[in-house]
């Protein structure tokens, strides 16, 4: 039988101490899961950047990828705090920078097209799992006229 793991991490908000502490917590997990044959996928699910945070700030969160890689994210869906605080360009910026796959249903460009490496869904290999950032249509229209507005 086929087993997947998701050790879930979200709203880190730039606390790269907390990052620290869970990624020890996680990869024990994740070794013992291992083990056990199952197929593990650590996420973020969103909010680790937070402009408070002076390596966030500074570096409009391209900073945080080679983190967040380096603690073994290997998926990631996005918060709200980067884009609203500095647009697609910085977020496109941000998914040059990640190794791991980026999810976001509901973020895209003006044109309608996926903003940098982003990705509105992921298929793991196995039994069919389709993973995505959850959405409503309501929710996506909004977005879609945030970036028309912020584009002018």
């Amino acid at each position: 039988m086929w087993s997947l793991t998701f050790l879930h991490s979200n709203d880190i908000h730039g606390r790269l101490g907390a990052l620290s502490r869970l990624t020890t917590m996680a990869r024990q997990v994740q070794t013992e899961a291992q083990a056990a044959g199952r197929t593990v996928f650590r996420w973020d699910a969103g909010d680790a950047f937070d402009r408070r945070f002076e390596e966030c700030r500074l570096t409009r969160g391209v900073a945080l990828p080679p983190v967040l890689a380096a603690a073994g994210v290997t998926v990631q869906t996005l918060g709200n705090d980067l884009w609203i605080s500095y647009g697609p360009a910085a977020l496109t910026r941000l998914t040059e920078r990640a190794t791991y796959t980026l999810l976001a249903a509901n973020l895209r460009a003006e044109d309608g097209s996926p903003l940098g490496r982003l990705q509105s869904s992921l298929l793991v290999e196995g039994p069919t799992t389709r993973l995505a950032n959850p959405t409503t249509l309501r929710k996506k229209s909004v977005l879609h006229a945030f970036y028309s507005r912020s584009a002018r």
